[in-house]
């Protein structure tokens, strides 16, 4: 079947050597299911905008927080166990050599793609695996984790610095229609240490992700004020380093690929001097 060649513009994909520990299993007798970008049980449009028959995007995103393991309370002790063992689970999913058994209803409850795959499907097997971006299996880990507990484990990946590992797990995010983990993963993203010349642009382009693609109309009222007000934070940082940020390279990708972004940036930069007039 052929792939759609339809890709993001945003910046290229980090290339991390597959060296988890994570279930590895040899994936030369594995099926390969449909992906996410290559899914034919239902037509693509079928799939993507038929309306959720169970459960949609919570109304209220702060209950997910950014936790270590050391705060993890004995509250999510069941679902780690049952993260980890697997059991009694009734999808397994394979990510190039990796492999985690999981549960259809769990995934359900905060992934977008999730529940409106299993709506269609009866499989028992999905194959997430992606020639075009390979990434660390424990991206994939730190997501289903996520799913399972609302909680996120700040901590970076060997070879990358946090706001890369971060980057990688929003990609998860948008992809799989993840919107409490967006949102939380765009907070770290922005926070002080985080947010710089170099990553400015980037952070615009992320803020239209997280607002716009194939899921949007799940969006809820609550998601979208909070990522709109978020976005006020890059906004002004631009504004306060306009020279430094214009002569990026990531802002020629904005300006290549994203030119109403561009627009956003100058119609707030000329309404807040407009104010600080009156």
């Amino acid at each position: 079947m052929q792939k759609k060649n339809k890709r993001n513009h945003i910046l290229p994909p980090i290339r991390i050597p597959n060296n988890s520990p994570i279930r590895l299993r040899s994936s030369a007798s594995v099926q390969i299911l449909p992906t996410i970008r290559d899914n034919n049980i239902q037509s693509s449009n079928l799939f993507l905008y038929k309306p959720i028959q169970l459960n949609k995007q919570s109304s209220t995103i702060t209950s997910a927080s950014t936790k270590t393991y050391s705060d993890l309370t004995d509250n999510f002790t069941f679902l780690i166990n049952l993260f980890r063992s697997g059991l009694h689970s009734d999808i397994i999913i394979y990510y190039h050599d990796h492999q985690w058994n999981l549960h259809k209803s769990i995934l359900s409850i905060r992934s977008i793609y999730f529940n409106q795959y299993f709506l269609n499907s009866n499989i028992s097997e999905l194959n997430l695996s992606d020639d075009n971006e390979i990434l660390s299996s424990i991206i994939f880990d730190k997501m289903f984790l996520f799913l399972y507990t609302n909680q996120y484990i700040l901590e970076k990946l060997p070879n990358l610095s946090l706001f890369e590992t971060i980057r990688l797990l929003f990609n998860l995010s948008i992809k799989y229609g993840i919107d409490t983990l967006t949102y939380i993963c765009l907070q770290d993203m922005c926070n002080t240490y985080n947010l710089n010349i170099n990553t400015a642009a980037y952070l615009l382009i992320a803020f239209h992700q997280a607002m716009n693609g194939p899921y949007e109309k799940y969006h809820s009222n609550d998601y979208l004020i909070k990522i709109k007000n978020l976005k006020q934070i890059i906004l002004r940082f631009i504004q306060l380093h306009s020279r430094e940020v214009l002569l990026s390279s990531q802002w020629k990708l904005i300006e290549k690929h994203y030119p109403y972004l561009v627009h956003d940036v100058l119609e707030f930069v000329v309404f807040e001097k407009i104010q600080d007039k009156n």
